[in-house]
C-alpha cells in the first residue's frame, strides 16, 4: 500500500513537474514567437522607411531640377525679348523666335513639349505652333503666380498622363506675361523609379498620391490597377485606406501604417511627404508577405518547443541543453536578419546613380557606396574608418568637417552645392545631408546624398560668359553697331549706338532702323531700297561704305559712314551696320575747302613748303 501510494506520490509529483514544465516551455514558446514577430516587423517597418526615404529624396532631387529649367526660363532677358517684340509690336518673327528657341530648350533638356499659353495671343506649342489646349489646362496655367510650384498632372491630346511645371514672365504694362508650361512625360523617370524595388517581392508597391477635394488621387500608374495613374479615386473618408489616414492626419508620417490599400486588402506600409509638393509616397507591403517569414519562424518556434517538451519527458539536463541551445539558435537568427538587413541598406546604395554616404560622430565613414567610390577614385577599402582628410585636400576636408559637425549640433538636414577635388578632377555636386539618429532619437553621425552637377555647371558658366564677352565686344566698340532682320528691326543695339543716336537698347530693339536714325525725308527711298533687297535678295550696298545724313531721337541731324554687311542665321539673312559719327571730318572738310578757296581768290602770291622748305603749293 504504501509503495503504491509512494507510486501514486512520485506519478502525481512527476506528472505536476512536466506539467509545470510545459507551462514553462509553452510560456517561453510563445514569448519566442512574439519576440521573433516583434523582430520582424521592426526590419521590414526599417527596410520600408529606407526605400520611402530614399525614393522622396529622389523624386524631390528630380523635381528640384525641373524647377530649375522652369526658373532658368522665368530668369531669361533674351526669351522675354522675343515676347515683348511679339506680343507689343506685333511682330510674328519675335513669336517664332521665342518659340524656337523653347523648342532647342525642350530638345536640350529632353522635355515632352513646351507650351506658351497666353491670355490674348492663345496657347501655342514649340514644336507644333498654335494648338487649343484643355481648358482646366489653360485656366490652371493662367492662374500661375510665376513662380514654379507643384507639378500638374494632365493629358494630352492622345490621353496620355503628362507632368506640367509652370512658369510666367514678368507683365507688359496691364497685360500679365504668358506662362511656359514644361510638360514631362512620368514613363521617362518617375515612373520606372516607383517601379522598382531592391529586392524580389509579389506584392511590393509604391503608391504616390496627393488630396482632391474629399477623394485620394493616385498619381502613378499601380500593380494591381491598370491604367490607374491620374485616374484612379478614393474617398478620404474610406477608414482604413492607407492614404486616406496620411490625410486625416490619423498617423505620423516616417512610422508604420497598418490598414488597406485601394483593393482593400490587408497592407502595411510607411509614408512621407515629397518635399516642396502636396504629394505624398508610401511604401507598403501586403500583411501576408509582410509577416510571411515570421510565421515561418515562429512554426519553427512552435516546434521547438514541442520537441523541447518531449525532450523533458526523457531528462531534465537534455531539457536545459536544449533550451541552451534553442538560445543560441534565436541568437543567430536574430544575428542573421540584422546582416539581411544591412546587406538589402547596402544593395540599396549600390544601386543608386547618386553619392550616398553615411559617417559616424567622429566624421568616419560607416557606408560609402559604388557611385561615391568612382568619384573620389578610391576603393571601400581606403575610404571605410576613415574620414574626410583621406578623400580631399585639408581645406577642403576641414571644411566638409565643419558643416558635419553644424548638421549634427543644429539636428538639421540641408543642401549646398560643393565644389571639391575628386579624382574626376575639381567636381561640382548638389548635396543633401542630414543628422543620424539612434533608436532613442539621438544623433549619432551623419549622412549624404551628393549628384555630381560638374558637366551642368560648367555649361552654365561657359554660356554666360560667351555672352559676357560678346557683350563687351560689342559696348567695347568705337562704332556703333546695329544688327536687323531682313525687315529693317533692331536685334542688337550697342552702346556706341545708344550714345550716338540718344535711344537706349530697351527703345531701339524691335523697331525698324528707319524710325530710329533716318530722316523724315528720306524714309521712303530708305524703304523703297528695302522692297527691292526683298525681290532680289541682297542689297547694293552690302560690304560699301556710305555717307549720309543721319538724325537722332532729339531730331538733331549729323553726318554718318554706314557699312553693311550681311549675315545667315538658321537660313535667315541678317544685316549688320557699322556707324561711325563724320561731323568733325566733315567741317575739317569744309574748313579746308574754304581754305583752298580763299587762296585760290587771293591777289597776293601764297607759297606753302613743308618742314623741309619743298615748296608744296
Amino acid at each position: 500500500m504504501k509503495r503504491e501510494e509512494s507510486d501514486i506520490r512520485r506519478v502525481f509529483t512527476g506528472s505536476l513537474m512536466l506539467a509545470l514544465a510545459s507551462i514553462c516551455i509553452a510560456t517561453l514558446t510563445v514569448a519566442a514567437i512574439v519576440h521573433s514577430i516583434g523582430q520582424h516587423r521592426e526590419t521590414e517597418t526599417a527596410r520600408l522607411q529606407a526605400i520611402v526615404e530614399l525614393k522622396t529624396r529622389q523624386i524631390a532631387d528630380w523635381l528640384n531640377e525641373r524647377r530649375g529649367d522652369a526658373s532658368f526660363l522665368n530668369s531669361s532677358r533674351l526669351l522675354a525679348g522675343h515676347y515683348r517684340q511679339w506680343h507689343e509690336r506685333g511682330d510674328s518673327s519675335g513669336r517664332d523666335q521665342l518659340l524656337a528657341r523653347l523648342e532647342q530648350f525642350r530638345a536640350t533638356k529632353g522635355y515632352e513639349r513646351v507650351l506658351v499659353v497666353d491670355q490674348l495671343e492663345g496657347s501655342w506649342d514649340s514644336g507644333v505652333g498654335k494648338i487649343d489646349i484643355d481648358p482646366v489646362l489653360r485656366a490652371t496655367a493662367l492662374a500661375t503666380n510665376g513662380k514654379p510650384g507643384t507639378p500638374v498632372h494632365f493629358r494630352d491630346s492622345g490621353g496620355r498622363l503628362l507632368l506640367g511645371f509652370f512658369t510666367r514672365f514678368s507683365a507688359l504694362g496691364d497685360h500679365p506675361g504668358p506662362v511656359i508650361v514644361l510638360s514631362v512625360d512620368p514613363a521617362s523617370y518617375l515612373s520606372p523609379l516607383l517601379k522598382t524595388w531592391p529586392v524580389p517581392s509579389s506584392t511590393a508597391e509604391t503608391l504616390l498620391f496627393r488630396r482632391d477635394g474629399d477623394q485620394v488621387l493616385f498619381l502613378n500608374e499601380l500593380r494591381h490597377s491598370a491604367d490607374s495613374a491620374g485616374k484612379l479615386r478614393v474617398p478620404v473618408a474610406t477608414q482604413r485606406l492607407l492614404g486616406a489616414q496620411v490625410l486625416r492626419g490619423e498617423v505620423e508620417q516616417g512610422r508604420l501604417i497598418v490598414g488597406a490599400d485601394y483593393r482593400g486588402v490587408d497592407t502595411l506600409g510607411v509614408a512621407r511627404t515629397v518635399t516642396g509638393t502636396d504629394w505624398f509616397l508610401v511604401a507598403k507591403l501586403d500583411r501576408a508577405e509582410f509577416f510571411a517569414e515570421a510565421w515561418r519562424e515562429s512554426l519553427w518556434i512552435a516546434f521547438a518547443g514541442l520537441l523541447i517538451v518531449f525532450m523533458t519527458v526523457s531528462a531534465a539536463m537534455v531539457l536545459r541543453q536544449r533550451q541552451r541551445l534553442e538560445q543560441d539558435r534565436n541568437d543567430r537568427a536574430a544575428q542573421a536578419e540584422k546582416l539581411r538587413a544591412l546587406e538589402l541598406l547596402d544593395a540599396l546604395a549600390d544601386s543608386s546613380e547618386d553619392s550616398m554616404f553615411v559617417k559616424d560622430a567622429e566624421g568616419r565613414y560607416l557606408l560609402f557606396n559604388r557611385a561615391a567610390c568612382e568619384m573620389v577614385g578610391k576603393t571601400q577599402q581606403e575610404v571605410l574608418g576613415r574620414d574626410d582628410t583621406a578623400l580631399f585636400p585639408a581645406d577642403e576636408a576641414a571644411w566638409l568637417m565643419a558643416v558635419d559637425t553644424q548638421i549634427r549640433i543644429e539636428n538639421r538636414t540641408r543642401s549646398d552645392e560643393e565644389t571639391l577635388t575628386t579624382g574626376r578632377g575639381i567636381t561640382t555636386v548638389l548635396a543633401s545631408k542630414g543628422p543620424l539618429h539612434d533608436a532613442a532619437g539621438r544623433v549619432i553621425g551623419t549622412f549624404g546624398i551628393a549628384r555630381d552637377i560638374t558637366e551642368r555647371k560648367q555649361t552654365e558658366r561657359v554660356l554666360e560668359e560667351t555672352l559676357a564677352r560678346t557683350q563687351l565686344l560689342l559696348d567695347s566698340a568705337m562704332d556703333a553697331v546695329i544688327c536687323m532682320d531682313n525687315q529693317g528691326r533692331v536685334l542688337i543695339w550697342n552702346a556706341r549706338a545708344a550714345e550716338m543716336f540718344g535711344y537706349s537698347e530697351e527703345q531701339a530693339l524691335g523697331r525698324t532702323i528707319a524710325d530710329l536714325i533716318v530722316p523724315p525725308e528720306l524714309r521712303e527711298r530708305h524703304t523703297s531700297g528695302m522692297a527691292r533687297f526683298m525681290e532680289t535678295g541682297r542689297p547694293q550696298i552690302i560690304g560699301t561704305r556710305v555717307e549720309v545724313p543721319a538724325m537722332r531721337a532729339d531730331g538733331s541731324r549729323f553726318p554718318i559712314e554706314l557699312t553693311i554687311g550681311s549675315l545667315w542665321d538658321k537660313g535667315n539673312s541678317l544685316f549688320s551696320a557699322y556707324v561711325r559719327d563724320i561731323t568733325d571730318r566733315k567741317r575739317t572738310e569744309e574748313t579746308l575747302r574754304k581754305l583752298s578757296l580763299a587762296v585760290e581768290q587771293s591777289p597776293e602770291s601764297i607759297v606753302i613748303s613743308n618742314v623741309g622748305a619743298v615748296i608744296e603749293y
